[in-house]
């Protein structure tokens, strides 16, 4: 079975999803992507600094992120300048 998390809204995030929060003052929004790799889930999120994180250590770190559906452009627009 593929590893998976559930978003802050409970829905399951797991490989191949998208997924989107943001972090700092002000606030900076962050679209990745999640890959499945040595029993992990990473987030892709190349010109961030890392470029690279584990998926449960966003939330860890007190973080909320949320599964973005194909058809989701609200969440993806929202506060992306």
């Amino acid at each position: 079975m593929s590893l998976r998390l559930r978003d802050d809204d409970g829905k399951w995030t797991m490989s191949g999803d998208r997924i989107r929060f943001s972090y700092g003052i002000p606030p900076r929004v962050v679209i990745a992507t999640i890959e499945e790799r040595d029993g992990r889930l990473w987030m892709l999120c190349p010109g961030h600094n890392p470029p690279e994180y584990p998926l449960r250590g966003l939330r860890r770190q007190g973080y909320a992120w949320w599964r973005l559906d194909d058809d989701d452009t609200t969440r993806e627009d929202d506060d992306a300048e």
